[in-house]
């Protein structure tokens, strides 16, 4: 580690691999990057979801009347 690193380590920033002052730590930055991804692949797993079980009440519904 530079001693350009360990003052801004000691200031709480960090550098990324392109040289971007960041505030949050690598590992911490890695973390929530994939929880990033995981909401967006939860959220389209439920929006297909609603789309389905919108269909299937709808088919109850005319299956009923």
């Amino acid at each position: 580690m530079s001693e350009a690193d360990a003052i801004l380590k000691k200031a709480g920033l960090y550098m990324d691999d392109l040289h971007r002052l960041r505030l949050l730590a690598p590992d911490a930055w890695e973390t929530t990057t994939a929880l990033s991804e995981q909401s967006k692949e939860f959220s389209t797993t439920l929006d297909s979801f609603l789309g389905s079980s919108q269909s299937l009440i709808k088919t109850f519904e005319e299956v009923s009347n």
